[in-house]
């Protein structure tokens, strides 16, 4: 709206009250006024927070009543938007719905006393690493940030309104792609001329206009910070004070290489996961492996993980595993944090204690603050050290430093640490050795001494000392060397660079777990040509000690009874030196299960029980021997068809092998997934030994009750919960996903919450609703659904899921979602579309099958393709889609893949694009397609200009397929007696019968026939070749098993499937 629009329309809305006196408001009216109010706040507004300034622009007044009336009609009836409410009552907010509409407050921008432009200048700091833990976060930080601004610019209004205008100006760089152009708004303003006019300024106002160009540029410099730090696996820690952890920031690489044979794998998918030692402390989720030169490459969709830690003088592992065994691992150099060991240096960093040194440190920051070990003593060489008794970290000292510090430890280790310095180097120092893979006291043991490098250099000396308990390392005796040690590294000044307290054993050192003939009984052998002592320290067990032969250990274990998790077995390599312990699994035979605290596995466990727990398996009487874990669906499926499931063999044939059932996870998500109840289970079997062991899984063990009958409460129900005080409840409406959740406050009985929670007094003024635990809740709960007393029961006229949301039943079979789904498919700019996006920014971190709208998008193929285009194919969207609902990406057809494609253009285009920058960014949008979806990434070229190269001449491409990718497949799968195979027979049938084979194929075995044909079957659907009667028989069952057979071996699966897609579309044209 210009400004001559603007005094327009005031003057109109002025007079029109003089025909009102006798009338009510309508909807036309209604509109106009909301309008010219939030064009008010973008235009005039200076801090005045009433309507006050309003009623005297336009001469009138009107009542309360007169505002809870025209407000609403204006903007949900006559312009399709929604109303805020205040988070505490949940009242609607009707001055800030017009506020947020309006959009920036062009007036505050150009006065310096409102840190207004500063604010959000400072958003943009670490905006890139906030986005990555989701909504609430985001909101967290723009909340830390919005302090600075008056008092009335510091409500859920301007929070709002600056996270949409950082998103939006986000989004813009990544769209356009503007860290790559030398100057992003010069290069906007040549091929978006209009792209202003998105953004909540007065486009008329030279203000506004600058500081958006300042702001477009400045996030396009932090993007391209973040995508220059994405080469490197590194992390940084920070101090919670409040909560007195250690965070741990993992910033993960776009690939990471590891050191898997192809050989070792049984399919080509494999999951990622963040140890810390042998403990599993966070998923990364589920990726497919590509094989170059025997290695094996895999991309990680993640690109920042936070983990609070539990033992923080342990290093961090990038895991990858496969059926819930570790495969390989890479470490994250300097990732161990010595609390107790040596000083640390703090800085602030976005509303958190960023630890930017250990030992020695010089940083460029002017104040920090030092966290010491005890009984530390200072010299203060320029400026001021004094304690700081606000903030206390465990049993360190804090200390404020301005200026520069020598600190003492008791055995004269020297740490200086110096503010202000004018240069300063980012090195960590790290130990590189031969790491003992169990759990140890102290929590680093090496076989040999380590060497000292940094995470850029690698191994370095130049210049460095090592000590080993105050003695220079080189100059010990190597018997002097074992046991635990304080090593230091000093630089030629004699200041200590890193300090840690390790364990070192010799480097010939060797441990054996053998299993006895009972699960009771057990075997440990220890051996080394050096002198060294080994014992069992825990009481309960019955231990002897022989020693067969010189350098070996022979220790008889019995615990007389339920065997333990794990033994701590004591290593006294040296008479000078305290003995190192070995913390270890109990060496049982057959199957042991235990849960994260070393207790035994209950039978019945929910998703959350799977975080530590693991399974150990052991050979029999010291014989090979082989087990067979299976998860089973439960549920019961009408085709008549076998239950879904995931079947693994594992061989033990001298060490024991642990599962670790959180690496499984994203397998029971795949198979709850499967049933669109809530409530359904999976069963874990392990077989082996002669008998079989089950567990039986489920999303939740908690759920929540609802009572109308007049109490309004709905209460916790849980087998496990002893405590309610970890729940955090939230209660949203299903018709505004947009909206914050409202809190739900549990009901106290003497000062212990009791897991009742009334429900506000609004229940019935809108919803339906959902209550569902909030993202920072302890515990997990199954969502509880409230339906609505108000009834959209006109189905035809529902065109919004807003309207969907509230005709939906669960007891009822609606197809409202289905309807709004299918209109979204032809209408880029259609509602639904931003519902959808709301939802998944409030809600990513529930199970998506937790709501209806996202069952009923994937069962649209034609608007699946377009909500990748609409999530700017998001990595972490696209990979929920996949693993927790019935989605294969090959079934959509290509035609959905182009006329989203299409949809995108024409959108660009209606914005004033120019078609340069629309094909440029069309085949950026096909390029993330591709890599986010392999399997399509041979017809990249195809999605760009629909224009295929004629396919290889059969004569060519038969012996080929037939005698090189079938052999490979044959080759690499050789010891695999686990081929999926269901519904294999059907798929050739259907081949061979709808004319999808460009030639026969000879298969060897009937049990490879599946993995075979699908990616023929696949390649016809994706044409368009198999009738739509045939896909739509593809129960979820039959969807799972069919992914089976394409996870399988993606090397034979991709280009098969490409070629004969070419293959189909060339004959066909």
């Amino acid at each position: 709206m210009t400004q001559s629009e603007y005094r327009e329309l005031e003057v109109v809305l002025s007079k029109s009250r003089d025909f009102q006196h006798t009338l009510r408001f309508t909807k036309e009216w209604c509109g106009a006024f909301t309008l010219y109010c939030a064009e008010w706040f973008r235009r005039e507004y200076t801090q005045n927070w009433s309507w006050e300034p309003i009623f005297n622009r336009l001469k009138f007044r009107l009542s309360s009543g007169d505002i809870s009336e025209a407000i609403p009609m204006g903007l949900e009836d006559y312009w399709g938007k929604t109303l805020s409410r205040y988070s505490q009552s949940n009242r609607n907010d009707y001055l800030g719905s017009l506020f947020r509409e309006g959009g920036l407050p062009s007036n505050l921008l150009s006065q310096n006393d409102n840190h207004y432009q500063w604010t959000f200048n400072s958003v943009f700091d670490k905006y890139q690493v906030a986005k990555e833990f989701g909504d609430s976060a985001v909101n967290a930080y723009i909340s830390s940030k919005v302090v600075y601004l008056p008092e009335s610019l510091q409500g859920e209004e301007s929070i709002e309104l600056i996270r949409n205008m950082v998103e939006k100006l986000d989004s813009f760089v990544h769209t356009y792609n503007l860290d790559e152009q030398a100057d992003p708004v010069d290069y906007l303003e040549q091929n978006y001329p209009q792209w202003r006019e998105v953004f909540p300024l007065p486009l008329d106002s030279a203000t506004g206009t600058s500081f958006l160009s300042q702001l477009l540029s400045r996030a396009t410099e932090e993007v391209r910070k973040v995508a220059k730090k994405r080469r490197d696996l590194r992390c940084k820690h920070y101090i919670d004070f409040a909560n007195q952890s250690v965070i741990s920031d993992v910033l993960l690489p776009l690939n990471i290489i590891f050191d898997i044979n192809p050989v070792q794998l049984s399919s080509s998918r494999i999951e990622l996961a963040i140890f810390e030692g042998e403990r599993h402390l966070a998923s990364l989720g589920t990726c497919f492996a590509q094989f170059e030169n025997d290695k094996t490459v895999v991309r990680i969709r993640q690109s920042l993980a936070s983990v609070v830690r539990d033992s923080t003088g342990s290093e961090l592992y990038v895991v990858a595993l496969q059926s819930g065994r570790q495969l390989a691992q890479e470490r994250l150099a300097g990732s161990a944090v010595d609390c107790e060991e040596t000083p640390l240096t703090l800085v602030p960093s976005d509303g958190r204690w960023l630890v930017a040194g250990q030992a020695t440190a010089r940083t460029k920051v002017e104040e920090v603050l030092v966290l010491a070990p005890r009984f530390t003593e200072y010299t203060l060489q320029r400026g001021s050290y004094t304690r700081n008794p606000l903030l206390v970290f465990r049993s360190l000292e804090t200390y404020t430093l301005e200026g520069k510090v020598s600190l003492s430890l008791e055995n004269g280790d020297t740490f200086v640490i110096t503010t202000g310095a004018e240069y300063y180097a980012d090195d960590v120092f790290t130990l590189k050795g031969d790491l003992l893979p169990w759990k140890t006291i102290p929590s680093l043991v090496f076989k040999g001494v380590p060497k000292i490098a940094t995470q850029d250099v690698g191994d370095i000396g130049l210049g460095l000392s090592t000590y080993l308990n105050g003695e220079v390392a080189h100059s010990l005796a190597p018997s002097e060397v074992n046991g635990r040690q304080l090593l230091s590294v000093k630089n030629r000044d004699n200041e200590v660079l890193l300090r840690k307290r390790i364990g070192i054993l010799p480097k010939d050192f060797k441990l054996e777990l053998v299993p006895g003939v009972t699960p009771s009984e057990g075997r440990v052998l220890v051996s080394s040509q050096s002198p060294l002592v080994a014992h069992i320290t825990n009481k309960e067990l019955q231990a002897s000690v022989k020693k067969p032969e010189t350098g070996i250990t022979e220790i008889y274990l019995n615990s007389n009874g339920m065997p333990p998790a794990t033994f701590a077995l004591n290593i006294q390599a040296s008479l000078l030196s305290e003995p190192i312990t070995l913390i270890v699994p109990y060496p049982s035979t057959g199957v042991t299960a235990f849960n994260g605290n070393g207790l035994p596995l209950q039978r019945r466990l929910s998703l959350e029980d799977l975080v530590g727990s693991r399974i150990n398996l052991f050979t029999q009487q010291g014989r090979p021997t082989l087990y067979e874990i299976t998860l089973l669906n439960l549920s019961k499926h009408s085709s008549g068809r076998r239950a879904a499931s995931f079947n693994w063999d594992y061989r033990v044939i001298d060490k024991p092998v642990e599962v670790s059932l959180y690496g499984l996870r994203d397998h029971v998500l795949e198979l709850l997934s499967l049933s669109e109840n809530l409530d359904c289970e999976v069963e874990l079997s392990i077989k082996g030994c002669g008998r079989t062991e089950r567990f039986v899984i489920s999303y939740y063990s908690t759920t929540v009750s609802y009572y109308d009958t007049g109490t309004n409460l709905v209460s916790l129900n849980s087998r496990t919960l002893r405590d309610a005080s970890g729940v955090k409840a939230i209660l949203t409406d299903l018709t505004k996903p947009e909206q914050a959740p409202h809190p739900l406050i549990s009901r106290v009985s003497e000062g212990v919450d009791t897991g009742e929670y009334e429900l506000p007094s609004f229940l019935n003024d809108g919803g339906p609703w959902l209550v569902l635990p909030a993202e920072n809740s302890k515990v997990a709960f199954r969502a509880r659904f409230i339906a609505s007393d108000k009834k959209d029961s006109d189905v035809l006229e529902i065109n919004t899921l807003q309207k969907a949301a509230r005709a939906f039943n669960p007891r009822d079979e609606v197809t409202s979602i289905a309807k709004v789904i299918s209109q979204m498919a032809d209408d880029w700019n259609h509602s639904g579309w931003t519902y959808l996006q709301s939802t998944w920014k409030q809600f990513q971190y529930l199970p998506m099958s937790t709501f209806e709208v996202w069952r009923h998008l994937v069962r649209n193929p034609k608007a699946l393709a377009i909500a990748l285009f609409k999530f700017d194919m998001d990595a972490q969207f696209i990979a929920k889609l996949e693993t927790q609902l019935p989605v294969v990406w090959e079934f959509v057809p290509i035609q959905c893949w182009l006329d989203a494609k299409k949809l995108f253009g024409d959108a660009l285009q209606k914005l004033g694009v120019t078609g340069e920058m629309q094909a440029d960014l069309l085949g950026k949008m096909i390029d993330k397609l591709t890599q986010e979806i392999s399997s399509l990434s041979a017809l990249a070229q195809y999605l760009k200009n629909e224009k295929l190269a004629q396919p290889f001449p059969i004569q060519i491409m038969q012996p080929m397929i037939q005698g090189q990718w079938y052999q490979d497949l044959l080759r690499l799968h050789s010891d695999n007696d686990h081929w999926p195979n269901d519904g294999g027979d059907d798929l050739r049938q259907m081949c061979s019968s709808l004319g999808l084979m460009p030639f026969d194929l000879t298969v060897n075995a009937g049990y490879q026939t599946g993995v075979v044909y699908a990616p023929i079957f696949a390649a016809g659907v994706a044409c368009g070749r198999v009738p739509q009667e045939i896909i739509s028989r593809f129960e979820h069952k039959m969807l799972f098993d069919f992914r089976q057979l394409k996870n399988f071996d993606h090397q034979w699966f991709g280009p098969l499937f490409s070629y004969v897609v070419n293959y189909l579309t060339c004959s066909a044209s």
